[in-house]
């Protein structure tokens, strides 16, 4: 479901537009993962990495794909740019 929803928002997207995806912070200590599992079951999401959501956004077809720094206690971010 996060493919196809995934496929759509970047068809919608504008030439050069950005897409930005938050996402839980994976790969700190055991317990700040482990908070981070337990907040995607009670939130709901999918728990992707930051390499998932590169790899999720490159086969959408967008380009300049990167993990950006956020601050401590926030959300992972990675953004990716609709091809011109």
């Amino acid at each position: 479901m996060l493919h196809a929803g995934l496929r759509r928002i970047v068809a919608a997207l504008r030439p050069g537009g950005w897409l930005i995806v938050g996402h839980g912070k994976l790969g700190g200590t055991p317990a700040e993962d482990a908070l981070t599992r337990l907040k995607t079951l009670a939130y709901g999401g999918t728990l992707i990495d930051d390499a998932a959501a590169c790899q999720l956004l490159h086969k959408a077809g967008l380009t300049s794909v990167r993990t950006v720094p956020t601050p401590a206690g926030a959300a992972a971010i990675t953004i990716g740019q609709n091809p011109a």
